[in-house]
């Protein structure tokens, strides 16, 4: 996706009148959109729902914020 959102920036830039501005506005935006589901979807596929790793990170960040944050917080079984 990084690449593609690469080559319509060169294409842009030799020729910046090719195109209307909202259809050049539009492929970028499509292209921020595409990159930033490619982000999102592993960790999805990775850590489903109710993964112990998931599950003990929520448990220390919530510790963290009781503790009135910016706290370094290591995760024990005796939390959960």
């Amino acid at each position: 996706m990084t690449l593609a959102r690469i080559v319509l920036h060169a294409a842009y830039l030799r020729a910046p009148g090719l195109l209307p501005p909202l259809r050049w506005e539009g492929g970028f935006a499509l292209g921020a959109f595409g990159a930033g589901a490619l982000w999102a979807v592993p960790p999805m596929l990775f850590f489903p729902e109710g993964d112990p790793l998931l599950r003990n990170a929520d448990v220390a960040m919530y510790r963290d914020k009781q503790q009135g944050r910016n706290a370094c917080l290591f995760y024990s079984g005796s939390q959960g």
